[in-house]
């Protein structure tokens, strides 16, 4: 014998399918949503994409609470009850892996702390050291021009000298002037070597 259809009965049950249809593919999109938003995140910076990747895990469940409500109609087929039960389930993990993800993203933003403290530490440590190579720099200058203005005073003072004692034996007629001669060249070697200090 065979069944009749009714039409109101098919018509339900049409709309109860496409509602059912709606909420899978809602929550098809919302994996792929979040999928795409990890992959973002192993590619750009962590710290910037934490609060939309949590945006998106509430998106996902959402969906997964409108599917899971499926479950109270009485009239639903045992088929879409067991797929159901199956997809409850799955939000189920998909609950506790976010509360993973939180507690990962919690310890991702303590490294990122971590990172920046200790990147700030490296560049102060830096700063530091180029304030003592100014440092040891400015003393160095000053060094070599205390010992160049010695030398300078040291080579007048000999230069004076000599030129004391080379207008004396110039009076004195009994030196050779052969030997006032070398004098004279000293003195002009001690002069140059003033004037190019």
């Amino acid at each position: 014998m065979q069944q009749q259809i009714n039409p109101f009965q098919l018509k339900k049950f049409m709309k109860h399918l496409c509602i059912v249809s709606k909420r899978y593919y809602d929550r098809e999109n919302s994996k792929k949503n979040l999928d795409s938003h990890l992959d973002k995140l192993k590619k750009k910076g962590l710290h910037a994409e934490i609060g939309k990747l949590n945006s998106r895990i509430d998106d996902l469940l959402e969906k997964e609470v409108n599917v899971s409500q499926l479950g109270r109609d009485k009239r639903m087929p045992v088929s879409v009850m067991k797929k159901l039960r199956r997809l409850e389930k799955e939000l189920d993990e998909l609950k506790s892996e976010r509360a993973g993800l939180r507690e990962e993203n919690k310890e991702l933003k303590k490294a990122v702390q971590s990172m920046t403290g200790l990147r700030e530490a490296i560049e102060t440590v830096h700063r530091k050291k180029d304030s003592v190579k100014n440092k040891v720099h400015k003393l160095g200058n000053t060094v070599e021009e205390e010992h160049k203005r010695k030398q300078v005073e040291e080579l007048r003072d000999k230069i004076v000298g000599l030129e004391e004692s080379y207008n004396r034996l110039k009076k004195d007629r009994s030196i050779h002037p052969a030997r006032l001669h070398k004098i004279e060249e000293k003195l002009n070697q001690y002069k140059k070597k003033l004037k190019r200090l």
